[in-house]
């Protein structure tokens, strides 16, 4: 991960430990801190320098994603039990569960929280997606355990791709239009 102090003319590493992480989310929060979790599993960091300096917090479980909320609540999804999700409001220091689900396998994330109209999709690989307004009580919104990633359009439509191992990788295509239940 790299940093640029000049409008992107020049670029400089970030500390060594923050860069082998990987980039996976980025969320400003409220108080100007910045809050990024890794793209391997369970670093997560803090800035309160824009990224010139970096503080490691502490997961709990193999924590996979970080998502901000409006109100600067923290949630992690972990591979603890299946997919966990955790819910901080002190800037993790301290999490309480919030909902647990078992895929058919585990992997890396990607496109999770989608948030429209008023309600978060959130997408699980290997089991399909959960709809929550807020990011505490869930319904299994669409079961698929083909899905391998989630989009969200401008009008709402669901469009999922599948997930395959095998060669030429069949890409699948699943549209869903939530403007027609």
């Amino acid at each position: 991960i790299k940093k640029s102090k000049d409008g992107g003319l020049t670029w400089t590493e970030v500390t060594e430990e923050v860069s082998k992480t990987g980039l996976g989310d980025v969320f400003r929060l409220k108080d100007g801190s910045v809050m990024l979790h890794g793209s391997d599993c369970c670093y997560m960091f803090r800035s309160f320098d824009d990224g010139i300096t970096w503080t490691r917090v502490i997961t709990p479980g193999y924590s996979l994603k970080l998502y901000v909320d409006d109100n600067d609540a923290i949630y992690i999804v972990t591979q603890e039990g299946g997919m966990t999700f955790y819910k901080s409001t002190d800037y993790g220091l301290n999490y309480s569960f919030v909902y647990r689900v078992n895929p058919q396998w585990h992997s890396t994330m990607e496109n999770t929280f989608n948030k429209r109209d008023g309600f978060y999709y959130v997408f699980i690989q290997a089991f399909g997606i959960l709809k929550s307004k807020d990011l505490v009580n869930y319904e299994i919104y669409w079961q698929n355990q083909d899905l391998g990633n989630l989009f969200i359009d401008h009008r709402g439509v669901l469009i999922g791709k599948n997930w395959s191992w095998q060669f030429p990788y069949p890409r699948i295509i699943y549209y869903r239009n939530n403007l027609v239940e």
